[in-house]
């Protein structure tokens, strides 16, 4: 097959998707597009749906904002990710976030052990790491607090950056009380998790985020994400991009470029369906 026809292919496919894992501005961070210059280029491509993601504060009212004076189609949603600017572990602000319209729930991020480890505090006081377990493996009171909350409001929680066997836990503990759990971008360096181990998060009912930005960042590559799908299989994956980084490409572009890389290697039109419009409304509670 020409490469035309792929894009065509990915033209149509777009048509309807959502990508649930975007950074944009206002930020902490210096970012490569604003939360209308995002909606914009996602209508562009016919997308139906942007989650909007902050380290450090939640997106949800902005996102509320923004949708209201949007005056096209595709919708924004906001979440909120548990990191130390919003009280760690914190039910009450997962609560807050929630009457506010929050579709996601991130456990700890950019304060995990393991973004610690890798990228330090950055330019904010000195603090520790961020855990959801004890020493003995068991979830912090404070973690089934959040995961309470979660079921309550029909939240899904996402693993965040946290370590892969506090994920464990962590998925186990939210399956058990009802919670849609997400495995968070396990090609990212921060938080390696490997296809055997992917599977047997799946086995217990967990999804799978898969973002196009670790490909961009040559943590992975098209054809190992591809065979990872095809092993995992693609009911149990949404794709996203995880972009807004200033140097990177913008969104709407990496998940264009996304579906067209699967296809290129044998991921079929009906499996990117299922990864980018279907699974995500799955998230999204439609």
């Amino acid at each position: 097959m020409l490469m035309r026809d792929y894009n065509d292919i990915t033209k149509e496919l777009l048509c309807g998707a959502y990508d649930l894992h975007v950074h944009t501005s206002p930020d902490h961070d210096q970012r490569s597009l604003n939360d209308w210059e995002l909606l914009t280029e996602a209508e562009a491509l016919g997308m139906a749906g942007v989650l909007i993601k902050n380290h450090y504060e939640p997106t949800t009212g902005r996102a509320k904002l923004v949708q209201a004076l949007y005056p096209g189609k595709t919708k924004i949603y906001g979440s909120i990710a548990l990191n130390w600017s919003v009280g760690g572990l914190n039910p009450y602000a997962v609560e807050s976030a929630a009457r506010m319209g929050a579709k996601m729930v991130w456990l700890p991020t950019r304060e995990a052990v393991s973004s610690m480890e890798k990228a330090g505090i950055g330019n904010y006081r000195d603090r520790p790491a961020l855990h959801v377990v004890d020493g003995d493996m068991q979830p912090l009171p404070a973690l089934l607090e959040v995961l309470e909350v979660a079921r309550d409001y029909n939240i899904p929680v996402s693993t965040g950056h946290i370590l892969q066997e506090e994920s464990f836990v962590a998925c186990r503990v939210g399956l058990a009380m009802g919670v849609t759990m997400v495995l968070s971008h396990p090609e990212y360096d921060h938080t390696p998790i490997s296809v055997a181990a992917q599977k047997q998060f799946v086995e217990m009912g967990v999804l799978i985020e898969k973002d196009w930005v670790d490909i961009a960042l040559k943590m992975a590559t098209v054809p190992e994400v591809a065979q990872s799908i095809r092993e995992i299989g693609a009911e149990h994956i949404y794709l996203a991009t995880d972009r807004g980084q200033k140097n990177g490409e913008h969104p709407a572009e990496s998940m264009r470029l996304f579906v067209t890389g699967l296809l290129e290697n044998g991921i079929s039109e009906e499996e990117i369906i299922r990864m980018i419009r279907e699974n995500p409304r799955r998230v999204l509670g439609k």
